[in-house]
């Protein structure tokens, strides 16, 4: 057998309803990728949320620790902050509101100098804003400021400190909190909104 002169390889011949997406799958795709991206939104802001949070209990804990580095100096620790009401008391100003990161060297700050005594280790930026206040033994414990359950915290029969973060994560205008003492491991937290 000899091969045919005009050989051309054979191809399917494609009905005319095979040419491409009709609206419907078209509009399907669409929808599917619309709910794939709300999912995906919604998720990396609540994990943007909860790491401004880790980060803003690092930096509690970093206070913490400067604290203990104070006291081990000068047998006490130091009250930096005037009160844990008053979100201007806290350094660096945090303006409830407002979403963007604060710059932690703000030397107009009536606190700025006890801040730089205390020398905690914290990010340049950082959305939450600061207090902390020391006691002496047998000092009443300062109003915090807050609507959580009160810490339960023993009597305390050595000096103290309680570090406290604000931030307006969800820029509702609702501040939340975290709060920790010397005389606890335990943070609290309470998110606005809850």
């Amino acid at each position: 057998m000899t091969p045919r002169a005009d050989h051309r390889p054979r191809t399917r011949r494609r009905s005319p309803r095979a040419r491409g997406f009709t609206l419907i799958e078209l509009m399907v795709v669409v929808l599917i990728m619309g709910i794939l991206a709300t999912i995906g939104v919604s998720s990396f802001v609540r994990h943007q949320d909860m790491s401004k949070t880790t980060e803003g209990v690092a930096t509690c804990r970093s206070i913490g620790a400067a604290q203990n580095n104070y006291k081990a100096l000068h047998h006490q620790y130091l009250n930096v902050s005037a009160d844990l009401t008053t979100p201007t008391s806290f350094y660096p100003v945090n303006v409830p509101g407002t979403q963007r990161a604060h710059f932690w060297g703000q030397n107009t700050h009536p606190d700025f100098p006890q801040w730089i005594e205390l020398a905690p280790v914290v990010p340049a930026y950082t959305e939450h804003a600061f207090a902390t206040v020391a006691g002496l033994p047998g000092a009443a414990w300062p109003n915090l400021g807050t609507t959580l359950a009160a810490p339960v915290w023993p009597v305390a029969n050595d000096p103290w400190y309680i570090v406290a973060a604000i931030a307006d994560l969800n820029g509702d205008g609702q501040p939340s909190r975290i709060i920790m003492s010397s005389l606890s491991s335990v943070v609290y937290q309470e998110f606005a909104g809850e």
